[in-house]
């Protein structure tokens, strides 16, 4: 990924924890790196772990590596898609003017 997606990522989950601290608690450090999570959840002894779900791109392929990751000590990686997001995503296939199209059947399905 380019140096401007990284930072952004970076500076968009810096901004997260700041708004949320006050209804999450401590969130403490950031984690990258796959084996970092595992280490964090072996360590507080967690049988599942839930995220949100991520259909392509670097967060889904990381996802992957974790739930591998993850089933080596037997924890399970929760991978939570909402109601809106599956039926919207089957018409995100050609951009943006094509999944308009769809935008009416979904906002009534709502």
């Amino acid at each position: 990924m380019s140096g401007q997606v990284t930072d952004f990522t970076r500076d968009a989950v810096g901004d997260a924890m700041g708004r949320w601290s006050g209804r999450m608690g401590a969130a403490g450090a950031v984690a990258e790196e796959v084996e970092t999570i595992a280490l964090w959840a072996e360590a507080e002894g967690l049988e599942q772990l839930v995220t949100a779900f991520a259909p392509v791109g670097p967060t889904a392929t990381a996802l992957e590596a974790l739930e591998a990751r993850l089933a080596r000590s037997g924890i399970a990686l929760v991978r939570v898609m909402r109601d809106w997001d599956a039926a919207a995503w089957p018409h995100a296939t050609h951009g943006f003017f094509r999944f308009k199209e769809h935008m009416p059947e979904l906002v009534a399905g709502l």
